[in-house]
């Protein structure tokens, strides 16, 4: 509506008036730990989703969050690392951990809905809900459709060799990946 909602680095998320350009509010989604640079990272590295008024974020080394977009307040947070960032819907949020692991949350609680372990170090995306489907494409350039329901695999295809890095676009009754050798790909999921 009427704010600029980012993620930075240090695990920060601040929303800006589009008007002034004044910080509304700032909240520390992750609070960096450990002995190293390395071990402290907690960098929103993904882009926040914002639904019915709430901003549903990921850091890298920390948490997944749900905040109230009007005052920062913290709804509920997940102890959960991803780099590849959240997909929302209507009543989950889908999240793709640091090992590839894709999981359905609660929205309202975070509580698991379920989780799929099988695309473990293949650097998927961040999980896109389509029609009954989850999608999210991979380090070889496969897209992978993942049942809503129960999160099990019920469909694959490849789009090229090169890395899928970018959330897989749906509208239109259409899937769109762009890989990282510049291919753009339209999808329609076979009926």
């Amino acid at each position: 509506d009427d704010m600029v909602i980012s993620g930075f680095d240090g695990g920060r998320l601040v929303a800006v008036d589009l008007q002034d350009g004044q910080t509304v509010w700032e909240r520390r989604v992750a609070i960096p730990s450990g002995r190293t640079e390395l071990e402290r990272l907690v960098d929103i590295d993904a882009e926040p989703q914002v639904r019915d008024g709430t901003v549903y974020v990921a850091t890298f080394q920390g948490r997944v969050a749900a905040i109230d977009a009007a005052n920062g307040e913290v709804i509920w947070r997940r102890d959960m690392s991803s780099h590849a960032g959240v997909g929302i819907d209507e009543d989950r949020v889908y999240v793709t951990d640091e090992r590839s692991h894709v999981w359905a949350l609660d929205r309202e609680n975070s509580a698991s809905v379920w989780r799929q372990k099988e695309l473990e170090f293949r650097s998927a995306t961040s999980p896109r809900r389509f029609g009954s489907h989850v999608v999210v494409a991979d380090l070889e350039g496969y897209v992978h459709l993942l049942d809503e329901a129960d999160g099990r695999i019920s469909g694959r295809t490849r789009v090229g060799s090169a890395p899928v890095y970018a959330p897989p676009l749906v509208g239109d009754g259409l899937i769109y990946i762009y890989s990282s050798d510049g291919t753009l790909a339209a999808l329609r999921a076979a009926q």
